[in-house]
């Protein structure tokens, strides 16, 4: 995580290092970014970086927490939608309004798909375990409110059907909408609404 000396710089000048690093991440691949671009980019000596950071991986990791965060926090107006949403129309919302602030925040959103695509070193492992973790304890939550409103079955394995999910949201970002156009949201929403069916569903036929 950043030093305290990056805390402590003025909002403005800490918001510009930040603005500059997350457009240095989300258009190009980890390995291709250096420390050198980015404070040249940002109007820095290259010394002051180290004062805020301990290298380029430290500056990743809070990126990536940063993005996370920051789309959590936007989201939060949706779990407030709970009491009037049936289960699968709040996920179909939460991705709806999710998809929105990726189109607002383009940066934002290619860093944190270019995130989920790339790595498989400790680094992105940890951090995908870290990103993993927020979704589930998120979505458990939102499974006990369902649970106790009579729309989930009470005898699911609560914290594995929140996993399920996380992981297939990764998924369909990672293989389906990969090559899709995300300001389209009619065909990213028909690959939403396909996986909803399926978590909504099940895939076993059921007889009467």
């Amino acid at each position: 995580m950043p030093k305290e000396t990056f805390f402590n710089l003025p909002v403005e000048k800490r918001n510009k290092l930040t603005s500059v690093a997350v457009q240095a991440f989300a258009h190009a691949f980890y390995r291709d970014v250096s420390v050198d671009a980015i404070v040249n980019a940002a109007g820095i000596p290259k010394g002051s970086f180290y004062q805020y950071f301990q290298n380029k991986a430290d500056m990743y990791r809070y990126l990536i927490r940063y993005a996370d965060d920051a789309k959590i926090e936007r989201l939060k107006a949706v779990f407030a939608e709970i009491g009037r949403l049936g289960f699968t129309e709040f996920l179909r919302t939460l991705f709806l309004e999710g998809a929105r602030i990726d189109r607002e925040q383009p940066a934002l959103a290619n860093l944190r798909n270019r995130f989920i695509f790339e790595g498989d070193d400790k680094m992105h492992k940890d951090l995908m375990e870290d990103s993993v973790r927020k979704s589930n304890e998120l979505l458990a939550d939102v499974l006990r409110e369902y649970i106790w409103r009579g729309e989930v079955r009470e005898n699911i394995d609560i914290e594995l059907s929140a996993h399920i999910i996380t992981v297939s949201t990764m998924t369909v970002i990672r293989y389906y909408l990969n090559g899709i156009d995300l300001n389209n949201e009619g065909a990213v929403m028909d690959v939403v609404d396909r996986m909803l069916s399926i978590i909504e569903n099940g895939v076993k036929i059921r007889r009467e």
